[in-house]
């Protein structure tokens, strides 16, 4: 909203700045003909003149303005999506140890009422769990069970050696996961899931 007291003041600016340039070039009695032409237009539409001023530096006024709003928003975005990223890493610790133990168990049916819990939730898009072998022993996608995941998935998010959050695009992240045992690795995690945007 553009204040209606600084936009009299630019006018009353404008004016006063019109009223000095017309008189002095009034004042000049040696003006050459060119110099008396434009004279006499600045005169004649000096009303045109203040306006189209006045519009320009609105113009300028809204575009950096809205220059400004779309700064705040990028920000406010890319805020809202790293503080999703966290929650995902965190939430996803438990989860792994959760695994972990019915891996240990031979228990993969357990897994499997965790992964068709947790993909109920809000974002999650899907879930699966590879064995040392790096076969897809739980996957809430069935046809992805008993394939590699290293087909299925980028290599870079099937090897890391702590729980990390990929993004991939702006709306979905990666959650990849090794589950570790006592002296090796059990298999490895991966989690998708969407990131939000803030809606304006």
């Amino acid at each position: 909203m553009i204040n209606l007291n600084y936009f009299k003041t630019v006018l009353i600016c404008i004016n006063t700045k019109m009223n000095l340039l017309i008189y002095k070039i009034m004042a000049q009695d040696q003006n050459t003909g060119e110099l008396k032409r434009i004279s006499f237009f600045v005169v004649k539409n000096k009303m045109f003149l203040i306006v189209l001023t006045a519009l320009i530096l609105i113009g300028i006024l809204w575009l950096w303005k809205d220059s400004q709003i779309k700064h705040i928003k990028d920000n406010s975005h890319d805020q809202y999506s790293n503080r999703q990223l966290e929650e995902l890493k965190l939430l996803t610790r438990p989860y792994v140890w959760a695994v972990r133990r019915e891996m240990l168990n031979k228990n993969y049916q357990q897994i499997e009422l965790y992964a068709a819990e947790m993909i109920r939730y809000k974002g999650f898009e899907s879930i699966m769990v590879s064995d040392a072998d790096d076969v897809v022993i739980s996957a809430t996608n069935k046809k992805f069970e008993g394939q590699n995941i290293r087909l299925l998935v980028d290599t870079t998010f099937t090897a890391p050696d702590s729980t990390t959050v990929n993004r991939v695009n702006d709306s979905l992240a990666i959650v990849s996961s090794p589950i570790m045992g006592f002296n090796s690795r059990l298999g490895t995690l991966i989690l998708n899931r969407k990131i939000y945007r803030i809606k304006y």
